[in-house]
């Protein structure tokens, strides 16, 4: 479907709709000629766009970088100041989160940035501690992040030490990882331990 000049709302919302629709169902194949393109290039002509990009810059002025912030910036603020504006982005938000995969692609980037590995990969570590904390050895129970293990890694290192429910992996963190403290609270604990 190509534009049309004369297009209604609903005409456009369709062609958009097929669009979004096409590019979901041929992602690999739309990507892969994105990359050919790229890697097509020759050295001289990566070498080429990259010395105009660095005269561009330096044409430009160390402040290119503000001034084209600001000017976006003052086209974003004129183009919401126009009635209907706030009540149409929030609707296309709205929608965007309910397409298929957003909410688990958002999710699993969330968990690797904070967690440094997959969620597959962590379920993949907490199937081979057979589904219960490193530490207590019990499975998790409860509601939301109560009901799932979490991935414990060292602070100072970033190495990934292991699946913990979230008892036990709060616990370490109160005890701000240290061996010692840890120690001390069990010879606290021994004397009138019940277990």
């Amino acid at each position: 479907m190509t534009k049309k000049n004369n297009e209604t709302p609903e005409e456009r919302e369709e062609r958009l709709a097929y669009t979004r629709a096409w590019r979901q169902k041929n992602m690999e194949s739309v990507k892969a000629k994105a990359k050919a393109k790229r890697d097509k290039r020759s050295p001289e002509e990566k070498e080429s766009e990259a010395a105009y990009q660095k005269e561009w810059r330096a044409k430009q002025g160390p402040d290119w970088l503000k001034k084209e912030s600001a000017r976006v910036q003052g086209a974003r603020k004129k183009y919401r100041a126009k009635p209907g504006t706030k009540v149409k982005e929030a609707k296309y938000r709205k929608g965007y989160r309910k397409r298929p995969g957003v909410k688990v692609r958002a999710r699993n980037n969330s968990f690797k940035n904070k967690s440094g590995i997959t969620r597959t990969e962590a379920d993949q570590l907490a199937l081979d501690q057979g589904g219960v904390c490193k530490i207590c050895g019990l499975a998790p129970k409860g509601k939301r992040h109560h009901a799932r293990l979490h991935v414990d890694h060292c602070h100072a290192t970033g190495k990934i030490r292991g699946m913990l429910c979230h008892s036990c992996n709060t616990a370490i963190g109160l005890f701000k990882e240290n061996p010692n403290a840890l120690r001390a609270a069990l010879e606290y604990l021994t004397p009138t331990a019940t277990y």
